[in-house]
């Protein structure tokens, strides 16, 4: 599991610190593909619109009930590996139809 989540660190690996009046830590990749967001009383479908090491944002159905703080794990496809990349966050930011996901620091 820590291989694949060392691949995924290095796809967007291309990030640079912080801009001058950027709150962001890591650079935003856009891009758009469909993702799984599970937690609790929750499961469903989604657009990655973009990713960055520290948390991603995805496009969700308004009728979705995010809570800031909330836990979930985003499911990324990994093509190389024919599987998935599951990354547990939480929930930073919700909108009429997006929601925002800071990932969790990893354990060492």
């Amino acid at each position: 599991m820590e291989d694949v989540q060392a691949e995924a660190a290095k796809a967007v690996s291309g990030s640079t610190p912080r801009v001058f009046g950027e709150r962001r830590l890591y650079e935003r990749k856009k891009c758009a593909f469909s993702v799984g967001i599970s937690g609790r009383n929750i499961q469903f479908r989604g657009l990655l619109r973009d990713l960055s090491l520290g948390g991603a944002l995805v496009e969700s159905p308004p009728e979705q009930n995010f809570r800031i703080g909330q836990e979930v794990v985003l499911n990324i496809p990994f093509s190389q590996k024919q599987g998935y990349v599951a990354l547990r966050g939480k929930v930073a930011r919700v909108k009429y139809n997006a929601v925002g996901i800071m990932f969790a620091k990893a354990k060492s």
